[in-house]
């Protein structure tokens, strides 16, 4: 038996061990936490950064924050479907009204994310009876993995510290099956809610997989009075949410349009098998390039500008931080090592039921086809639709978008599996001191196995002159406009700006759009014609002398960097035709325009032709703003 100083040693060693891994994988958010994003916060960064704005007006004006008019030239947005995250703006409020600042929020849900992460699934390790040593190993080994770090921007696919969290209440109610376990089980539930759904889906699908293996490893009863008691306690905490959850849901789901998820189009979004086992530096040498044509040349292109303006990432010249996000299910050197060493030791038999789960979601992660090469840039037939693609259509699983991202289970039941059951660490074999050490090795080889994936940051904060700029015409009515920006890069882009302007965009990216928004867009007759200033030869039109001053943004964003050089030329000379617009600003990211409203002589005899009614007056018009939720 150990003494108690013996394992107060250890638990220190342990403790140390966590905090070196936060420190080695989030150094770059721990020495820039009020500017760490990658560079010019386009992409998933600017809605993520986004979030906490919108949310924090929200609550100051009094209104929901799952509801916004502040995008798509104020028509009502549903935010429910969107990546909100509303735990993490609760947790992080004090940061953020301290300081104004989204950087800073945006970094302390990262770093309160990892740090619960480590916590609770150390503690779920140990309470398996786990050695110290594997359960830190495991805790990093999770906490810190390819699927983690890809998906830095967005908050809810953060929210990975849910899983071990939910399976130790789970754990507990079937340990000691006590009321306040029930409440805590009611709790997970909650903030699982709160943070991804996608993921309490996940954990509704390994559920009975969990209890299935609590109750074969300890021989407990499946059921009595007491854990009867305690699962009612977790139905009682919950539902207070959970049922007002889905009744939102329900009325939400009118306003929103949701993606075609059919089975062609998750062919595209599955993994292939060689990307649980493939590390990223090796990525380019063993999936091959394949010649773009046709509806892959705009694919190609975004690539291209991903890799030419992220190039903080080391493998820019291979693969796409697009491709990366959605596909990296690469479970690491050490979590597959020691998984190893688990199945060689020989005890499998008690643990069939978290076996079969690890082998459903590994099956899920691959979607309806089997795909070996890249699912993006294989050929068209280059795939092998499986049998079971029936499931996919399912209710609980037609929902899902990215299936790959099943994947995380498959890394969490190794992980699990590893830590409380793997004979590899135990003192009696290796010393108390030369285990201790071999964990710190294997934490390190851990950090560069994963180098390719970890968050390196171009510390980015806007300039004094930028928000002077974007607030000078403050007192102007109208919205803003970012050009180009009906793309997914260069909305992101333009929802950041909105937290420095505050006024209602034009466009804006959310995870599921307004019914009819983006159509309207498309058909807006001032973006149009500004759209057109990229033509290469194009002349200068005069049309704009048929948009009377309120049926124009009162600011236009020109993202430079997304624009060729031609192309910003024209559209600058456009939007100063005839004194429309006057340049504010200018840097390496962002010119400025505002509207001068000076009299036009044209614009006088036309003031506002109803035929180029553009898509703001038609977002303002088709909806009532102070009930888009009209009683029936």
């Amino acid at each position: 038996m150990q003494s108690r100083s013996t394992r107060h040693g250890d638990r220190r060693v342990a403790a140390a061990a966590l905090v070196a891994a936060f420190v080695l994988f989030d150094f770059p958010i721990l020495v820039h936490p009020f500017v760490s994003v990658w560079g010019f916060p386009v992409g998933d960064y600017g809605p993520a950064l986004w979030n906490f704005w919108a949310t924090a007006r929200a609550l100051g004006q009094g209104q929901s924050p799952f509801l916004t008019h502040m995008l798509f030239g104020g028509r009502p947005a549903s935010l429910f479907y969107h990546t909100l995250n509303p735990f993490y703006f609760v947790a992080t409020a004090p940061f953020y009204y301290a300081t104004r600042n989204v950087f800073v929020a945006f970094n302390a849900s990262t770093l309160l994310g990892d740090a619960l992460g480590l916590l609770f699934f150390y503690r779920l390790a140990r309470a398996l009876r786990g050695t110290r040593l594997l359960s830190a190993l495991g805790a990093v080994c999770f906490v810190f993995c390819a699927y983690r770090l890809q998906h830095w921007p967005t908050l809810n696919l953060l929210s990975t510290w849910t899983i071990p969290f939910y399976s130790l209440a789970l754990l507990r109610v079937w340990q000691k099956a006590r009321l306040r376990d029930g409440a805590r089980l009611g709790l997970a539930v909650v903030v699982l809610l709160l943070c991804d759904w996608h993921y309490l889906m996940f954990l509704a699908i390994a559920s009975p997989f969990l209890i299935a293996w609590f109750v074969t490893r300890s021989g407990a009863a499946w059921i009595d009075r007491r854990r009867a008691l305690a699962i009612g306690v977790a139905v009682l905490v919950a539902s207070p949410v959970f049922v007002p959850y889905v009744a939102i849901a329900v009325r939400h789901a009118a306003l929103s349009e949701r993606a075609p998820y059919n089975n062609l189009l998750r062919v595209h979004w599955s993994a292939s098998p060689l990307y649980y086992v493939v590390p990223g530096w090796l990525e380019r040498r063993v999936i091959p390039e394949r010649p773009r044509e046709g509806s892959d040349a705009r694919f190609a292109d975004a690539e291209r500008i991903r890799n030419r303006y992220f190039h903080s990432y080391k493998i820019k010249d291979a693969r796409s931080l697009s491709l990366g996000n959605e596909f990296s299910l690469y479970l690491g050197l050490i979590p597959m090592v020691l998984f190893g060493f688990y199945v060689a030791s020989g005890r499998l038999r008690r643990d069939l039921p978290l076996l079969a789960a690890l082998a459903a979601f590994a099956f899920l992660s691959l979607g309806p086809a089997l795909v070996w090469l890249d699912p993006v840039r294989i050929g068209p037939g280059r795939y092998l639709v499986l049998p079971t693609a029936k499931v996919f259509e399912l209710p609980i699983l037609s929902s899902t978008k990215h299936v790959s991202r099943f994947g995380l289970m498959v890394l969490f039941l190794m992980s699990v599996l590893a830590s409380s059951r793997s004979s590899l660490g135990g003192k009696r074999r290796w010393g108390r001191g030369g285990a201790w050490a071999f964990l710190f090795l294997l934490l390190l080889l851990h950090r560069l196995d994963l180098d390719a994936f970890v968050r390196r940051v171009e510390p980015y904060a806007p300039s004094p002159a930028l928000r002077e700029a974007l607030l000078a015409g403050s007192a102007r009515a109208g919205n803003a406009t970012v050009f180009p920006g009906t793309e997914w890069e260069t909305e992101g882009a333009a929802m950041y700006l909105q937290t420095l302007h505050g006024r209602s965009l034009f466009s804006g990216y959310l995870s599921r759009l307004p019914v009819g928004a983006q159509s309207a867009i498309e058909s807006d007759p001032f973006y149009a014609w500004l759209e057109t200033a990229r033509r290469e030869g194009g002349e200068e039109a005069t049309e704009i002398e048929s948009f009377a001053p309120d049926r124009m943004p009162a600011c236009v964003i020109l993202l430079r960097r997304y624009l060729a050089p031609a192309e910003r030329e024209r559209a600058t000379r456009r939007l100063r035709w005839n004194h429309a617009f006057d340049p504010a600003y200018e840097d390496d990211n962002v010119v400025v325009f505002w509207r001068t409203d000076r009299e036009r002589a044209s614009s006088a005899s036309r003031p506002g032709d109803s035929r180029q009614e553009s898509a703001f007056a038609y977002f303002g018009s088709e909806v009532d703003m102070e009930n888009p939720f009209p009683t029936q």
